[in-house]
């Protein structure tokens, strides 16, 4: 298996736990995304030590590059990402963003949640961008509610539905 299915692998059980111990945050009514972001990746941290990834950092909401902010051309301006694993103050082993939107279809905000998932869409893109400085080898974007979390997966700057398209 290689280094994308085995931390795709980790991410989703960090997601299954957060269904499983944290469920009270994507069931309430109008769920908000920071709460079950920090969950998330406070259980991929864990189940990271000991293994391959033990080296890397999990950071939620990090708009840092260098001592910069993260500045991205696609969306010609400063973005923070909700979790990074990769090493602070180098783009040499950047590994995995991922953007969480809670996503309910019958959410009276569902228009406004489409825009959110566009945007963070072009984000993921442009940090998977062979072209771009950032370079992560994979992005997700994981639209989470109440039945389950649903996956769109980035690499080279494009878009995949399926993890079996990740290389």
């Amino acid at each position: 298996m290689n280094k994308s299915h085995r931390i795709l692998e980790l991410l989703e059980h960090a997601i299954q736990q957060t269904y499983r111990r944290d469920n009270i945050l994507i069931t309430q009514d109008n769920p908000t995304e920071r709460p079950s972001v920090h969950r998330i990746a406070h259980y991929l941290e864990n189940i990271m030590i000991g293994g391959d990834f033990d080296h890397l950092n999990v950071d939620v909401d990090y708009n840092r590059n260098m001592g910069n902010s993260k500045f991205l051309e696609s969306v010609n301006g400063n973005i923070i990402v909700d979790i990074l694993v990769h090493i602070r103050n180098s783009n040499s082993e950047n590994t995995l963003a991922v953007e969480v939107k809670m996503y309910d279809e019958n959410n009276t905000q569902h228009q406004r949640k489409l825009e959110e998932i566009d945007r963070d869409k072009i984000k993921l893109s442009g940090l998977t961008n062979d072209n771009d400085r950032y370079k992560f080898p994979l992005g997700v974007l994981v639209r989470m509610n109440p039945d389950g979390a649903r996956y769109t997966y980035f690499q080279h700057g494009y878009e995949f539905q399926s993890k079996e398209e990740i290389q």
